[in-house]
C-alpha cells in the first residue's frame, strides 16, 4: 500500500504492537521505498532554505527519537540511532562518500529502497542493496513505541517530507551483507556502464582485448577521448576522492595502450626489416 505525503498537513503514526516491540530489541532488518520530487537543497520548493527533511523516524515512549532516517542538506542521508543512555551515533553520506556516486545522491522522483540493519554493536544503511555506511553503536537501543512517517508538524515544518512511501517491512533476519551489497554494486555499475557504451561507443574501442591490435584509422576519436578521461580520473582520484577504481581504470587503459604501441611498433619493425632486405637486393643487382 503506497503512502503520498502532501509535505505540509501531511504524516503518518504507527503505534507497534508488544510483539514488534520486542523484535525490535535484537537484531532486525527494516526496509521501506520512498520517492520525492523535491530535495533539500531544492531553493524553489515550498519551503526554501532546507536543512534536512525526515523521511521516517521510529520514536519512544515520550515522542523521542530511537532512530531516525533524513534527507541531508547534500541531497544525501543521515540515519541517526541513539542508544537508552541517549547518547547519540550517526552515519552521514556526503557528496565524496567512497562508494558508487549514482547511489550517494538521490534524484528527484525515482523510487529508492532504505535497509536499515540493527545487529550488535552495529548499524548499517543499504540503499536499492548497496552499503552505503555503517558506524559501531555502544549499549541497547531506546526502547521504541511507534513509527513515524514524514516529520514532525509541531517542530520544523521546512523538514517535512514531500513523497511517497511503500512496502514497509520489518524482520528478524539480517537481509544485507557483504554478498548482497557485492551483486548490487555489479548490477549498478553495469547499469551505468551500458548507459555511458550506448552514448560513447562511437568514440570508444571495444572492450574486447583484441582491440590493442586495430589501427587509430578504425577508431578515429578514442586516443584523445580515453587518455583524456583517464587523466580526469586521476586527477579524481588526487583532488576529490580517492576510489581504487579510479586508478584501476587509468591503470587499465594506460596498459592497454601500451600493449597497442608495442604492436604497432613491433609490424614498424618488421615492415624496415623487410625494406631493408629489399633495398641491399637492388643495389647487389
Amino acid at each position: 500500500m503506497q503512502i503520498h505525503l502532501n509535505g505540509v498537513s501531511d504524516t503518518l503514526k504507527l503505534n507497534l504492537s508488544t510483539e514488534t516491540e520486542q523484535l525490535l530489541k535484537g537484531s532486525f532488518t527494516f526496509e521501506f521505498d520512498f520517492i520525492s520530487p523535491r530535495l533539500p537543497k531544492d531553493h524553489n520548493s515550498h519551503y526554501p532554505g532546507i536543512s534536512g527533511i525526515e523521511i521516517f523516524s521510529a520514536l519512544d515512549a515520550k515522542g523521542k527519537e530511537s532512530f531516525s532516517f533524513i534527507l541531508n542538506q547534500y541531497n544525501r542521508f543521515t540515519v541517526t540511532w541513539f542508544n537508552s543512555e541517549g547518547k547519540r551515533h550517526q552515519i552521514w553520506t556526503t557528496w565524496n562518500y567512497p562508494n558508487d556516486y549514482e547511489l550517494a545522491s538521490i534524484q528527484r522522483n525515482k523510487w529508492y529502497k532504505v535497509s536499515l540493519v540493527n545487529q550488535k554493536n552495529r548499524l548499517e544503511l543499504y540503499i536499492d542493496g548497496e552499503k552505503l555506511g555503517e558506524i559501531k553503536t555502544t549499549g541497547n537501543l531506546r526502547d521504541i513505541k511507534s513509527f513515524r512517517f514524514g516529520g514532525n508538524l509541531k517542530g520544523n515544518r521546512k523538514a517535512v517530507f514531500s513523497g511517497g512511501i511503500d512496502n514497509i517491512s520489518l524482520t528478524s533476519r539480517i537481509l544485507h551483507n557483504k554478498v548482497s551489497d557485492s551483486v548490487a554494486r555489479k548490477k549498478v555499475w553495469q547499469c551505468l556502464h551500458d548507459l555511458a557504451n550506448k552514448d560513447l561507443k562511437p568514440f570508444l574501442l571495444p572492450e574486447n582485448p583484441a582491440w590493442a591490435g586495430q589501427t587509430p584509422a578504425d577508431y578515429p576519436y578514442h586516443i584523445l577521448d580515453m587518455s583524456w578521461t583517464a587523466l580526469l580520473m586521476l586527477r579524481w582520484h588526487d583532488e576529490l576522492d580517492s576510489d581504487q577504481r579510479l586508478l584501476n581504470y587509468a591503470k587499465k587503459h594506460g596498459d592497454a595502450r601500451i600493449i597497442g604501441s608495442v604492436r604497432r611498433l613491433h609490424a614498424m619493425i618488421c615492415i624496415s626489416s623487410v625494406t631493408s632486405q629489399c633495398s641491399g637486393r637492388l643495389r647487389h643487382c
